[in-house]
Parts: structure tokens; C-alpha cells; sequence
């Protein structure tokens, strides 16, 4: 959260990018694994152009092989993972990011006169069940933003079906974030305390209502999954046949119990074979979020980071990289919250390019990033990750 704003019956709200993701996922299928838990099966899907056509992620589009250093051709685009909601009776269907980082639902008005016409929208007179809120809101995201008005209705995700959700019907967006994005919208999961005009959460409404087991979302992102084969959501509870039990055990408090899922961070430090650690930042805090794709961090830690691994950065693109051929040698760099330490390995912060001759860092940089990390699902596909929004903590298990 970077700025809050309120005015009479106008509520602004400023926050975070959900940027740099290159996973994409859409839902499914769903299935009940027991009383109050829902697995959602993940599948890759593509990003869609202006013209709405489908494009496979290519490193190549960013990054151009040489037989010297390679020659950035432009930045990351603002790629998601995203599933698919209903609203409204009858149901009106669109596509979300899941966001950890933000805590309301935004989905465009029919009456968007800005909207990309080629994404899905909502439209309240074709609904029996949709209720008059009409309080003003507008939400800003570092690439792009959002506004209109507050709209009540019932919304269905994963076959569970939410009643009286309030979320912010956007009858204008700015940025090219939104035009150039496959997803419609934006599913909040965070807390309410951080939620535009405290409005309740989706899963915090699905925990009210009794829909629910536990008070747990959890995260399992499948690495070089296939296009129908990436991952797995689960609201309610955890899915035993991806995560070691037993590393379930050791959950991490949050920082603050009423901020969205960021985590004390001690320190960031490169573990060196031959030498002491390096640390790059400690006392800090880390986003835990699956609305953004990279590790991202200040501008100054994160050029430190890519001289300690041994890796080359773009201050000017904030891109990161080196020849594949070093990626074996390149040291484990490691977070560590509260006392717990958790390693990725080169392998794991490192992504070839198509052809496999260089290698880009998961790593980058934003100048509005100034006093924290976020840490999107390049790190959280490491682990089994577990939100309690009960004990207000986070859980990293061990994967099978």
C-alpha cells in the first residue's frame, strides 16, 4: 500500500503492480476433495494481443542472443496467471488475477466507455441479483488504473457460489496494463482492513458464509507443467498429495496482522562456497505475492544481488542475465523470515532464453519499490505455499 485517499463518497486508493508475471493459468475443471475444500486444477494458457490474438511466452521477444552481451529489446510485459468468475444470475463469466497483494474484486462496467472492448464486462440490468451500491471508488496500480462504482452481487468461484459479494464495478481504466492483458479483472485476496471502503474480501465472505473447511487458500505452481497441467488452487485447506506434511508445521506470522501477506524479512544474502554470505538487505519486509511474477526489489539491492551471484543487470530495463553455461556455478541465494531460511538455487532464479544460450534472472528492479521485496510466484513455485487468513501466517512446504 503506498498512498490511501478518502474524500466524501469517493474512496481512492493507490497500490502495488501485479506485474512481471509470465506464469498463465485459467481454471479447469473443479473437484471436492472433502467436507469445505475445493482443488482447482491449473492450466497454462497464453497472453492475448490488441488484436486478440493468442501468443506463446517467448524470451526471445525480449532478449536478443548475441555472441557478445545481448541487446534488450524492451521490458517484461505485465503477464498473469488467471481463472475464471462468475456474477450475477444469471452468470456473467470473466477472467481474474488471483492477487494476494490487493484485497478487492474490480471487474469493467458494460458501461466502460474505456475499456478494452475485446475484454468481458459486467452489466447489472442482466442481473436478477445484483444490488445498488453505487458508492464511488478508484483504485491505482503502478501500470494502470481503475474507477467507478460499487456494485453488490453474487459470485461464483471454483462452483462455490458468493452471496452478496461487493466489488468495484469500473466504468473507466487507464494504462496499457489492462488492454494488453488476457484477464478481465482482478480477484483480491487479501485482508479487509486493506480493502477499498472495507469492503469484505471474497474468501473472507466465503469463510462467512460457511463455505469453506479451514480458513486457507493454498498455492502449487507446477515448474515446465504443460499447458494443461500447471498447477492447483485450493480454498479451504491443503492438497496432500503435493506437499510434504510434515513442512507444514512451521508457519511464519506476518508482519502485520491487518497487511496483506508480507512477511519480516531478516535478510537476503548470497551464499557463497568459498567465502562468507553476502548480505544484500536485512530488516525488511517481503509481499508474498501471486499476483506478480518476479522477486522484485529496490533498484540499488537488486543491481548488488546480480553483481554478488555473478550475473550481469540493466539498470535502464531492470533486466538480469548470464550464459547459461554459468547458471551450474552460480551460488543459492537465500531469504530468510524470522529466523527461517529458505534457498533457491540457480536453477531455480535463472530462465533461458529460446534458443538456451543466455539465461534472464528472476530478479528486477522497480524505482517505486523503495522499502520492501516482493516475492511473486517464481518464488513461491518453489513451495507448497499456505495463506491462513485465521493465524494471519504464511507456510512454505516442502514439495512432493
Amino acid at each position: 500500500l503506498m498512498t490511501v485517499r478518502q474524500l466524501p463518497s469517493t474512496i481512492i486508493i493507490i497500490r502495488k503492480a501485479t506485474m512481471f508475471a509470465y506464469w498463465l493459468f485459467v481454471f479447469s475443471s473443479v473437484f471436492l476433495l472433502s467436507d469445505g475444500i475445493i482443488r482447482v486444477p491449473l492450466r497454462k494458457s497464453f497472453k492475448r494481443g490488441k488484436l486478440g490474438g493468442r501468443v506463446a511466452f517467448d524470451w526471445s521477444l525480449y532478449f536478443k542472443e548475441s555472441s557478445t552481451d545481448p541487446v534488450i529489446l524492451k521490458d517484461y510485459l505485465n503477464l498473469q496467471y488467471y481463472g475464471t468468475i462468475t456474477l450475477g444470475t444469471p452468470a456473467q463469466e470473466m477472467d481474474v488475477v488471483f492477487d494476494t497483494g490487493s484485497s478487492n474484486v474490480v471487474v469493467p462496467s458494460v458501461n466502460c466507455a474505456s475499456c478494452d472492448k475485446l475484454h468481458r464486462s459486467y452489466d447489472s440490468s442482466q442481473s436478477s441479483t445484483y444490488a445498488v451500491n453505487g458508492e464511488s471508488a478508484s483504485i491505482s496500480y503502478l501500470s494502470g488504473s481503475a474507477s467507478g462504482i460499487l456494485s453488490t452481487d453474487t459470485l461464483t468461484v471454483a462452483g462455490v457460489e458468493i452471496s452478496g459479494q461487493t466489488f468495484i464495478e469500473a466504468t473507466e481504466e487507464s494504462g496499457e496494463w489492462w488492454n494488453n492483458m488476457k484477464f478481465d479483472g482482478i480477484f483480491g485476496l487479501g485482508f479487509q482492513a486493506e480493502s477499498i471502503g472495507s469492503v469484505a474480501p471474497p474468501f473472507e465472505n466465503m469463510v462467512s458464509q460457511s463455505l469453506v473447511g479451514e480458513q486457507v487458500i493454498s498455492v502449487y505452481l507446477k515448474k515446465g507443467g504443460t499447458s494443461d497441467d500447471g498447477g492447483e488452487l485450493v480454498f479451504g485447506g491443503v492438497d496432500p498429495t503435493k506437499v510434504k506434511q510434515s513442512t507444514l508445521d512451521d508457519p511464519i506470522s506476518l508482519a502485520d496482522p491487518q497487511e496483506n501477506w508480507s512477511l519480516p524479512l531478516d535478510s537476503l544474502q548470497v551464499m557463497a562456497s568459498d567465502a562468507d554470505p553476502v548480505t544484500i538487505i536485512s530488516g525488511t519486509t517481503a509481499l508474498i505475492d501471486t499476483g506478480s511474477g518476479m522477486v522484485i526489489g529496490p533498484k540499488e539491492q537488486v543491481v548488488a544481488l546480480h553483481k554478488a551471484i555473478g550475473c550481469k543487470y540493466s539498470s535502464t530495463k531492470d533486466i538480469g542475465w548470464v550464459s547459461c553455461d554459468k547458471v551450474p556455478s552460480l551460488p543459492p541465494v537465500t531469504f530468510t523470515f524470522r529466523g527461517k531460511s529458505y534457498t533457491i538455487t540457480a536453477s531455480d532464479y535463472t530462465r533461458p532464453t529460446s534458443t538456451g544460450k543466455n539465461c534472464l534472472t528472476i530478479f528486477t528492479s522497480s524505482e517505486t519499490i523503495t522499502d520492501r521485496w516482493i516475492l511473486g510466484n517464481e518464488f513461491i513455485s518453489k513451495f507448497y505455499t499456505v495463506f491462513d487468513f485465521g493465524e494471519r501466517t504464511i507456510t512454505f512446504g516442502e514439495l512432493l
